[in-house]
């Protein structure tokens, strides 16, 4: 929990922030620095989502792919679905 007030040198250190939002440009404001986090999570759930119906494609009726990762394939898809492995 956060004690108020806090010091001011914390609130206000704008580089600070931008720099904890993963923006190493000291020219970004806070508000660009939001706006590219916010455009890198939704290209990271796109490409998340993508790779989550790629692995549900995936057949193993022969049983052609090995077992440890079969096991870790239906594992990863159970996480993604909110499920117990």
């Amino acid at each position: 929990m956060t004690n108020w007030p806090m010091p001011t040198e914390d609130v206000n250190n704008l580089d600070d922030v931008v720099h904890e939002l993963g923006i190493e440009d000291s020219f970004t404001t806070p508000a660009e620095a939001v706006r590219k986090l916010k455009a890198e999570i939704e290209r990271l759930q796109g490409a998340n989502a993508d790779m989550l119906e790629m692995l549900k494609t995936i057949e193993n009726d022969d049983g052609q792919v090995p077992q440890r990762l079969w096991l870790q394939i239906k594992a990863v898809i159970a996480r993604a679905e909110g499920r117990d492995a």
